[in-house]
């Protein structure tokens, strides 16, 4: 026997954060890069469900070669900062130099401290840290893809 637990009839459903955008325009594009596979699929699963359009690679190069292959606008490269050979931060140097309107988000398992001395990045950009949970990876996307350009 498996026992599950009871919903009620008309369960209510808690209200997405809402998009601002308009009804016609696409899903807005994010370019996943992680170089873990568990952790890279859990986000583009959580991605996904909240209705973006996700791209995903495992390093800068395959990140890179995506954008230039696909010839695909970027809304929001969302990187971990420690990838094989080239690093978050010189990532998002490459996006941006390619697509300037592109917004970047990063992430990491590392304390803030390892990131200032190691991996220094823009302090205008945003960093969540590992382990990510969905609702705190949903406002700061908002946020983040909300910016005023």
């Amino acid at each position: 026997m498996i026992y599950l637990p009871a919903l009620p009839e008309h369960p209510c459903e808690e209200p997405a954060a809402e998009r601002e955008l308009r009804a016609g325009d696409a899903a807005p594009t994010i370019l996943l890069v992680e170089d873990d596979h568990d952790v890279r699929a859990y986000v583009v699963e959580i991605l996904r469900e909240l209705h973006y359009r996700v791209l995903e690679a495992h390093d800068a190069d395959s990140a890179l070669g995506l954008i230039d292959r696909n010839d695909v606008r970027v809304d929001l490269l969302l990187a971990d900062l420690v990838l094989p050979g080239m690093n978050g931060g010189q990532l998002a140097e490459e996006v941006k130099a390619r697509q300037p309107e592109a917004r970047v988000l990063f992430m990491t398992g590392y304390s803030r401290d390892a990131i200032n001395s190691q991996w220094p990045t823009d302090p205008d950009v945003e960093v969540l840290h590992k382990p990510l949970m969905q609702d705190a990876l949903e406002r700061t996307l908002h946020a983040t893809l909300n910016q005023a350009r």
